[in-house]
């Protein structure tokens, strides 16, 4: 059970306990919901009885019992030649439990667990079934979601902006600058790290607010973020608590300025209303189409923007994260990585949602999953590492990326490529099965 207080029933259950030296206790918990603060207190509480035990001697240890460490999570192997099929189908993060030793009737149970208990939902079952205890103990939810030296890295590369630009709607829309600092406190604005060159495509993807509350409750934000579509690199954003036909216009003025930039609203809420003014009224000629099958018709239909659904909400989610992790996204802006940093872990439906405590919303953080989604070549947005030159991931996965750069220079097809991955990765896996057997 939860107790408000949780350090004074540690200090009322520990006089009941026995005088002997000798003795041994035991406080468990389960790690779901570790990032609540019901777990907070718990562990604080530990900590606190840590400190008043030194002058006594006393010691105490944080034990950590993996899930893979119990019998009762496993799943029979049914055959030879069933255990071979299924450590050819390992996936990366298999690869890795087999590669520290798991067993494969613990990782066919992960496997089977992650698809009916959790959905497909890889997120969900990390938070009931921690590997480690970084991932158990992932209270503030970065380093679950996020890699440590991932953040490290964009906190070098964010950057102020060059220019401050602001959206006139009068007969046309004007965009002029803010050379004025006392101006940005007043005016809604864009902020610019690269002005639009000629020949370059730019991709601007839109979260909007929602207003089922006033915006002055809720707190969020229109969000829009412009990026080079061939680097992945953010070139400039707009963000601010406003009206839904300033964000359009803003929009409309961006788009524009930058080449006639695809815009990618997403079409949820507030956002029907900011793509039928885009359409109908600006008549933008390069709005996101997606295509939705009709079961009245067997027929694919295209409607505008970027529509999320709870089942569509985690896959977004997970593909910024990739692109994050992998240094795949250009980020530039300050707020924005701090709205990423944000991104906690949390229990339910509130999964991945963002800490508005801190006064940080979700609105750009959507706005980047969704470029990451409609690009729909994340992966070969290239990693930014020339700037600070750090290795982006293992030997293994480094050695990969070699022989995939070696044959694509010889005219190899994407398919041939990771199809000779594949076999190379299956080629290891079979030798480390038969030196472990």
């Amino acid at each position: 059970d939860y107790y408000p207080d949780f350090g004074r029933a540690m200090d009322s259950a520990m006089p009941a306990m026995s005088k002997s030296p000798l003795r041994t206790i035991v406080l468990e918990t389960t790690m779901n919901h570790a990032a609540s603060s019901e777990f907070k207190d718990f562990v604080a509480a530990v900590h606190a009885q840590k400190s008043s035990d030194l002058i006594s001697g006393r010691q105490w240890s944080l034990l950590f019992i993996p899930w893979f460490e119990m019998e009762v999570f496993r799943e029979p192997i049914p055959s030879h030649e069933f255990l071979g099929k299924f450590l050819n189908s390992l996936d990366t993060e298999e690869v890795k439990l087999w590669k520290a030793g798991v067993r494969p009737e613990a990782i066919l149970w992960r496997r089977n667990s992650i698809t009916i208990d959790f959905r497909g939902r890889r997120s969900g079952f990390v938070e009931a079934y921690p590997s480690t205890i970084e991932e158990a103990l992932d209270i503030f939810g970065n380093a679950q979601w996020l890699h440590a030296d991932a953040i490290k890295f964009y906190r070098a590369r964010v950057s102020e902006p060059v220019k401050y630009l602001a959206v006139d709607a009068t007969a046309t829309l004007r965009i002029r600058e803010l050379s004025d600092p006392r101006d940005r406190e007043f005016t809604h604005h864009a902020r610019v790290w690269r002005q639009p060159e000629a020949g370059r495509r730019y991709m601007i993807t839109a979260d909007c607010a929602d207003s089922k509350g006033s915006l002055r409750e809720t707190g969020s934000e229109n969000y829009a973020i412009v990026w080079d579509y061939d680097t992945g690199d953010q070139v400039a954003e707009w963000h601010a608590r406003s009206a839904i036909y300033e964000f359009s216009n803003a929009l409309a003025a961006l788009g524009e300025w930058y080449n006639g930039a695809i815009i990618a609203p997403e079409a949820n809420y507030d956002g029907k209303a900011v793509i039928e003014r885009l359409n109908i009224h600006f008549q933008y000629p390069n709005l996101y189409r997606r295509e939705v099958y009709d079961s009245l018709r067997p027929t694919e239909t295209e409607l505008l923007g970027f529509f999320t659904t709870s089942q569509t909400r985690d896959l977004l989610i997970d593909r910024l994260r990739f692109a994050f992790n992998t240094r795949r996204l250009g980020i530039r802006s300050p707020h924005l990585l701090e709205q990423l940093l944000a991104f906690a872990a949390r229990q339910g439906v509130q999964l991945k949602q963002v800490d508005k405590a801190r006064g940080l919303h979700d609105d750009g953080a959507i706005a980047a999953a969704i470029a990451c989604t409609v690009h729909d070549r994340s992966n070969a947005w290239q990693p930014w590492l020339l700037e600070i030159g750090e290795p982006l991931s293992s030997p293994l996965e480094q050695q990969n990326n070699k022989i995939l750069a070696n044959r694509k220079r010889r005219g190899y097809t994407i398919a041939e490529l990771e199809d000779e991955i594949a076999e190379s990765r299956m080629a290891r896996l079979r030798r480390l099965y038969q030196n472990r057997t």
